[in-house]
């Protein structure tokens, strides 16, 4: 994928456009340091040829502790920590899902900052620290995302064997999501709740 077609979908994202370009095989280098706005990205127009199915806003609750999926201090940064936090309502912890043309798989879009859930760097090892990153369309931000009536393990496409996970099965506040092994646990486990 061309840069200049990269920088056409991030400025639709920018303008609250539901748009992003097609995965390609060819999508797996790191994050560019492309500037992004803390515009609301729940904002839609008219479908565009590449317009994804919207799947609506959500709070992504763990199943072990209760609290809530959270861009950590509400931060709007590239890059900040997403932990989980009692679940206040804020707009730091709702998730647009904006699915792709793949069954099942989705983005996950805060909506405080508008930038992506994202596994840092690409990395596939137990660990890798879960972040927030501007949207570029990269399989470390695209997630297995089926099952909206229960529990889900939310599964980075190019790691499909590793699931976001709460370290220790913690409960307490600001504790921070990583990748590992999935293992069919409850702090890996997930409930969408409306928003």
């Amino acid at each position: 994928m061309g840069i200049n077609r990269r920088g056409a979908a991030l400025g639709a994202l920018v303008l609250g456009i539901t748009t992003l370009p097609a995965v390609s095989a060819s999508a797996a280098a790191p994050p560019t340091a492309q500037s992004a706005s803390t515009a609301e990205p729940t904002r839609t127009t008219a479908a565009a040829p590449e317009a994804r199915r919207d799947g609506g806003t959500w709070y992504l609750r763990a199943k072990h502790s209760g609290k809530c999926m959270t861009v950590h201090g509400a931060s709007t940064a590239k890059g900040a920590a997403v932990d989980q936090y009692t679940c206040v309502g804020a707009a730091n912890q709702r998730w647009k899902l904006l699915y792709t043309s793949q069954y099942g798989l989705a983005y996950l879009i805060n909506e405080k900052s508008g930038k992506c859930l994202d596994v840092q760097g690409g990395g596939k090892s137990n660990g890798t620290k879960i972040i927030q990153w501007d949207c570029n369309s990269r399989k470390n931000q695209i997630f297995h995302a089926r099952n909206l009536t229960g529990y889900m393990a939310l599964k980075p496409y190019h790691a499909a064997s590793k699931c976001l996970d709460v370290p220790g099965a913690s409960r307490q506040n600001n504790t921070r999501l990583v990748l590992w092994s999935c293992n069919n646990r409850d702090n890996q486990e997930f409930k969408p709740v409306p928003a």
